[in-house]
């Protein structure tokens, strides 16, 4: 299957859900958006794009460059230190058995 052809199907079952949902009508760039909008874009490794949908339709980003700067600020930081695999969750049941990397050092 060609990616083309996965653009046009993931368009087609997004289809349905349009128009569902409230816009943030609280921040300017986002109250007017139309509701039954969709679409997609992805750049290949030779900086040719592929879309669909209404991908040519400017948008604003308010929203979803919350996500790349949260990204930025984890690599970018002691802050994203202690995430990810492999770090136990907190448990303050005493009882419980604790991770062998959790620091409890009781026997």
């Amino acid at each position: 299957m060609d990616h083309l052809n996965l653009f046009e199907q993931i368009t087609r079952a997004v289809g349905p859900l349009l128009g569902g949902g409230h816009v943030a009508d609280y921040i300017p760039a986002l109250a007017g958006v139309d509701l039954t909008r969709f679409g997609f874009a992805v750049a290949d490794l030779t900086a040719r794009v592929h879309g669909t949908g209404d991908w040519r339709v400017p948008f604003s980003i308010q929203s979803l460059s919350a996500l790349f700067t949260l990204a930025m600020v984890l690599k970018c930081s002691s802050l994203g230190s202690g995430t990810g695999r492999g770090i136990p969750p907190h448990d303050s049941d005493p009882a419980r058995p604790q991770h062998p990397t959790s620091g409890n050092t009781k026997p």
